[in-house]
């Protein structure tokens, strides 16, 4: 279904492209042998074309069917960027050299004529703002100056944000008019407070978003817009677990809006995907997986992770028995399962890993606290070299089971773990059960404040 509608899509964007079609960007004095134009797919950029200048100046970017209409980036190496939309009609454009960038003209496309108004308004405003904060921050002690310039903010976002939605209302069917819908979003009321404003966003987010445009995959922006959502889910203070229920919460809303193009669904959960398999978020992997991925409504070009991997992670999830491994620290054998602990924290760790060392003052603490109440850490360092590992215990004083790993990443306990990054947290119960996966110190500690008052 999804590969017919894209299918589809392009097809009808490719009637609108005539013989001898061009994009023209015509740059006085340019000294620039040669530019670039990519296709901007969300967050990342594809190369599409580029031109060698021409004795007049002239770059010329040929069209063909297969021309994607969208957003695009013209790149002079050196000098800088500018971004145009392309939907189906020949472009021409000028500038000046000296002012690349501030100086292009479009005289043959309206949409790129509104789109660069309001690029060009967005421009001031926040070199507007940047110069107000700066101000503020020279008066420290003074309310009335840091009123008046964060009055001065307000006005000018509201300005902007008036201008650019009145820019988009009087063109409603361009892509501009989604871009610009989709960076300014809806304006809440002032009177919010903080928390409140939070709720509103999660309520409004997508209100006035052009959703049904399937052309947003190919804006910046649009790669962007999932992951502000999400980010109004992120809560400090609750668990992995807790984390992952609100993001799918999030997810579900948005997927589920009976005005979103189903590209978008493709597409977002594709990028999400991408990204949460290279963390130790593995519920929302599987989930991606299970919901887009897998069921064949969403298709990945090369997949972080194979069907195995799934089955890998599966094997560690929340609910599931851990591994009962054996390990020899000085020389005795320990059972995981004969370690006499309510709660036991299989923790793998490496001494030249940045954010083990940045989590361990944390961990501490909570070791401090819980384990006189029946909480027991089992470190497994995956460090190659002995030295190291035991001058990091001795300059940390580790109290905690320690155990340093003889083939890290490559031994049962690693793989039995499906262990691929440091640092890797694995919490279970007496019976081994395991009750959360932490991705954080700050994580762990909201689990067994949770677990140790529920008992």
């Amino acid at each position: 279904m999804i590969r017919l509608l894209l299918t589809t899509t392009l097809l009808i964007l490719s009637t609108l492209i005539t013989v001898g079609q061009s994009i023209t960007f015509t740059i006085k004095d340019s000294p620039i042998p040669k530019a670039f134009i990519y296709l901007n797919h969300g967050n990342n950029t594809e190369k599409i074309d580029s031109a060698t200048v021409l004795p007049n100046g002239q770059y010329v970017f040929k069209v063909n069917p297969k021309t994607i209409s969208g957003e695009y980036t013209l790149s002079l190496p050196g000098k800088g960027e500018v971004k145009f939309i392309y939907s189906g009609e020949s472009i021409s454009a000028y500038a000046d050299f000296k002012t690349f960038g501030e100086s292009i003209e479009y005289t043959n496309s309206p949409e790129n004529q509104i789109y660069q108004e309001f690029l060009i308004s967005q421009r001031l405003y926040e070199k507007r703002r940047e110069l107000l904060e700066k101000l503020i921050a020279l008066y420290p002690n003074s309310s009335n100056q840091q009123n008046l310039f964060t009055n001065e903010i307000t006005n000018a976002e509201q300005t902007f944000w008036a201008e650019s939605q009145k820019i988009a209302e009087n063109n409603p069917n361009l892509l501009a008019a989604t871009i610009i819908k989709a960076t300014i979003g809806k304006k809440p009321a002032e009177t919010l407070t903080p928390e409140e404003l939070k709720v509103w966003k999660k309520l409004h987010f997508w209100e006035g978003i052009n959703l049904s445009d399937p052309r947003l995959e190919f804006t910046e922006i649009g790669g962007s817009l999932i992951w502000n959502y999400l980010e109004l889910y992120f809560e400090k203070g609750i668990s992995k677990e807790a984390q992952e229920v609100e993001f799918k919460k999030a997810l579900n809303t948005a997927f589920g809006r009976s005005d979103i193009a189903e590209n978008l669904i493709s597409f977002w959960a594709n990028e999400l995907f991408k990204v949460f398999a290279e963390t130790d978020y593995e519920g929302m992997t599987t989930f991606l997986w299970d919901s887009f991925i897998e069921t064949g409504c969403s298709q990945v070009e090369n997949r972080p992770l194979t069907a195995d991997d799934i089955q890998k992670i599966r094997k560690t999830t929340v609910g599931q028995k851990a591994f009962d491994i054996t390990i020899q620290p000085n020389g005795k054998k320990i059972k995981l399962s004969s370690i006499a602990a309510k709660y036991k924290l299989v923790l793998f760790w490496s001494s030249w890993c940045p954010h083990c060392i940045m989590e361990l003052p944390h961990i501490k603490k909570i070791y401090e606290t819980y384990h006189s109440q029946g909480f027991e850490i089992i470190g497994i360092s995956l460090d190659y070299g002995k030295d190291e590992y035991e001058n990091f215990l001795k300059k940390e004083n580790l109290k905690w089971i320690n155990y340093l790993d003889p083939e890290p990443y490559q031994s049962e306990i690693s793989q039995e773990f499906n262990v691929s990054g440091t640092p890797k947290m694995v919490l279970v119960d007496e019976n081994l059960t395991i009750l959360s996966k932490p991705a954080t110190a700050e994580q762990l500690e909201s689990k067994l404040k949770e677990l140790f008052l529920t008992r």
